[in-house]
């Protein structure tokens, strides 16, 4: 269900007056990157799996003492997602008894059917209804105010690891690092206007890309300084002997004048 509802509600004013702000700012990481796991799996999510995933059983242990997260048998709950999922699974259920009532009457005429639903009726019912769902989104993205939260380290070593083979852990670290503490001493800005983020994903892919071309021109650079130190070493050898050339001493030969 989680899955067909690609977003869960999110106030940033409970969350800035809630106990999550007793926690340490990677406690608070952990949790925001443990919601999108936990929203994404319908709910189900087990300790087991978030130490597989994000190896910070330190951290965990603190969002756990401090009640942010509750655990039962393994498996963890996070209340506000599981009534969110909840209230979805409901809403569902209602829009479905809904349809097939709706769809019934349709096709039926003083409790008669009066013709058989085909497959391609049923198609157009589907779309309809996530149609239907598609506005209920952009609706609520336009009437909500966007809000910017910066990641944490920890979201951007994961963005770098997708997708990555035979890649060292050292440099995938350092490059998060990188762009962490850039973008947190400009305070979240790109580009020349120095506009807010929006997108800290698409920029980390900007950031991998602008380090590969720095590393591309540093190498091609080096070459040619080497070739150029060649170049101004043999240039000034040769000049020095044209020097030392013009200035030897003219020897004339006995009855010889200079002129002939």
């Amino acid at each position: 269900m989680a899955k067909e509802l690609p977003y869960f509600q999110f106030e940033p004013a409970q969350y800035l007056t809630g106990s999550i702000q007793f926690c340490s700012m990677e406690a608070q990481g952990l949790f925001m990157n443990i919601n999108c796991l936990y929203w994404q799996r319908d709910c189900e999510l087990s300790l087991d799996q978030i130490n597989k995933r994000f190896d910070r059983p330190k951290v965990l242990q603190e969002l756990i003492d401090n009640k942010i997260i509750k655990v039962k048998d393994g498996m963890i709950t996070i209340i506000f997602l599981k009534n969110q999922l909840k209230s979805v699974v409901e809403i569902s259920k209602k829009r479905s008894a809904s349809g097939k009532k709706g769809n019934k009457k349709r096709w039926s005429e003083n409790g008669k059917p009066i013709a058989s639903e085909s497959q391609t009726d049923r198609k157009s019912i589907a779309i309809r209804e996530d149609k239907i769902r598609e506005d209920e989104i952009k609706g609520n993205k336009i009437k909500g105010v966007f809000v910017f939260i910066p990641p944490t380290q920890i979201e951007i070593e994961n963005i770098l690891l997708e997708g990555q083979v035979d890649v060292e852990l050292e440099k995938i670290k350092n490059l998060a690092a990188g762009f962490f503490d850039h973008f947190s001493a400009n305070g979240w800005l790109v580009g020349k206007a120095k506009a807010p983020m929006k997108d800290w994903k698409a920029a980390v892919r900007t950031w991998v890309r602008n380090e590969k071309k720095f590393e591309n021109q540093k190498v091609t650079k080096g070459n040619n300084g080497t070739n150029n130190s060649s170049s101004e070493k043999y240039g000034a050898v040769a000049k020095g002997s044209m020097d030392e050339y013009m200035r030897r001493p003219i020897i004339t030969q006995p009855g010889r004048d200079q002129g002939s």
